[in-house]
């Protein structure tokens, strides 16, 4: 009764140490002698989370997608000297006790703390590493028979670290006389462990192909202020993330780029919807960073935040050209207020045929005429603000004739009217100036002369007419003699 209770106290403790799988094989069968247990066996590989695990032929086994509360040993198979053995297969998720590496040196390091733990329990141990397609696997050997030699029990452990999992082969022999018990050595768990192999293509998702991307929606990297813009986070492997359990989520911050630091007029929500606050006052770039909550992976993008524009202008607000040259001319836009880039306005004739609009920089085009005629350039910023641009392409004026009406006397007023020819010349304006100052006379955009009541007869003021709707403009002039 007592070697039955030890019995049953050692295969629990053996229970206890094996906790924390995620998926189990047993197999048992007959074997060969101490030293050789595995050899002139075949072996069938079971693909498990990349692994492909050698389980000897001709073993019964069970699989179980989950480990329950409790572990099962199946005992059936005997050695030569009549002792039974077992051997399990577990593979460790990231919810079990152990550790798990990509780095072959750290792996190596968390392996050796999880076997010198057991040998710390059993009291022995011996340990040895090897290199399976450079990646560490473990190998240990260890006692755990009664101490008065009533019963044997050997175990030997394979843990093997790849791909952030973490697979373990147990292996034990137990039998009714410890010294006629047949021991696991370290050429046994050599053998098994060259047996282990691994298929890349049935390997799990993990952090280090769990890689994405980040932008706005439909690819958006602009966001006006007082507006809204929804981010995205695209994995490049759309196809393993596993979106039932909200492994796609990630978890959103935004900075000033500039500063690195909280950028006081943005903010994001944790389903990342990023927001500017009406009241930026000039362009600010930030940096919106996603942080994978399932897999720890990284990715930032930058938006540019814009103020809200409030209006737009193009300087001149007219625009003549003649028939008979070819000459273009610059237009600028002008955005309100003057702190926005100029980036993205567009320029579009209602009229083809009439003039033709190249791009010479941000907010800037040349227009050169092509034909006689008349169309309306319109000016479009890229929140929607427009402003229009009035064109003709028209005969040019070749003379001016000047008409006054009136006598110059202090205090007077004398008009002066231009007649500009050819009739059909398309551009009337006119620029008038005279030769004295204010004191003596003024004169308005009319051509009227306002003489100064203290102007002395005999003064002489000259009249000059300037017509601009001419490549060169055309000049005249006339004499007033105050009476």
């Amino acid at each position: 009764m007592v070697v039955r209770l030890k019995k049953c106290f050692y295969l629990l403790l053996c229970a206890v140490l094996m906790l924390g799988c995620a998926g189990i094989v047993h197999a048992e069968g007959t074997i060969g002698e101490a030293g050789s247990l595995f050899d002139g066996m075949s072996f069938t590989e079971k693909p498990f989370d990349g692994f492909l695990i050698p389980a000897p032929d001709g073993w019964s086994s069970v699989m179980s997608s989950r480990l329950p509360d409790y572990m099962v040993f199946v005992r059936n198979g005997t050695v030569s000297d009549g002792s039974k053995m077992s051997m399990e297969v577990s593979w460790y998720l990231p919810s079990s006790p152990y550790h798990y590496a990509e780095d072959p040196e750290v792996a190596e390091k968390e392996i050796r703390s999880d076997f010198d733990k057991i040998a710390k329990e059993v009291g022995n141990g011996e340990q040895e590493f090897i290199d399976l397609n450079g990646h560490p696997a473990g190998l240990m050997t260890y006692s755990m028979s009664g101490r008065k030699g009533e019963f044997g029990a050997y175990c030997g452990r394979v843990a093997y670290a790849r791909n952030n999992r973490y697979l373990l082969i147990f292996v034990y022999i137990m039998g009714n006389d410890a010294s006629k018990t047949t021991k696991i050595t370290m050429n046994d768990l050599k053998t098994l462990a060259e047996k282990i192999g691994y298929d890349e293509a049935q390997a799990p998702f993990t952090a280090a192909r769990a890689t994405f991307t980040i932008s706005g929606k439909n690819g958006a990297f602009d966001v006006t202020a007082g507006k809204a813009l929804q981010m995205e986070a695209v994995f490049d492997q759309q196809d393993v993330i596993n979106k039932k359990e909200k492994n796609d989520a990630v978890n959103w911050t935004v900075r000033n780029a500039e500063t690195g630091k909280e950028e006081p007029l943005a903010a994001i929500s944790e389903k990342g919807q990023l927001k500017v606050d009406k009241g930026l006052a000039a362009p600010v770039d930030l940096e919106v960073s996603a942080a994978s909550a399932a897999y720890g992976t990284e990715a930032k993008c930058v938006i540019h935040a814009y103020p809200v524009v409030t209006g737009v202008t193009v300087s001149p607000a007219e625009l003549f050209f003649y028939t008979g040259t070819d000459k273009p001319q610059t237009i600028e836009a002008a955005l309100e207020p003057d702190t926005m880039p100029k980036a993205g306005i567009t320029w579009s004739p209602a009229k083809e045929g009439i003039v033709e609009i190249t791009p010479v920089e941000d907010g800037k085009v040349s227009v050169r005429p092509l034909a006689a005629g008349k169309t309306t350039i319109q000016v479009t910023e890229p929140t929607g603000k427009k402003a229009k641009l009035n064109v003709s392409v028209t005969a040019p004026v070749e003379t001016v004739e000047l008409t006054v009406k009136g006598v110059a006397r202090p205090g007077g007023t004398v008009s002066v009217s231009a007649a500009l020819a050819p009739k059909e010349a398309g551009n009337k304006n006119v620029e008038w100036s005279l030769d004295v100052g204010e004191e003596i006379a003024t004169i308005n955009e009319k051509g009227q002369v306002k003489i100064a009541g203290e102007t002395a007869s005999g003064t002489i003021i000259t009249v000059t007419c300037k017509a601009l709707g001419a490549p060169e403009p055309v000049v005249a002039a006339v004499k007033l003699e105050v009476q």
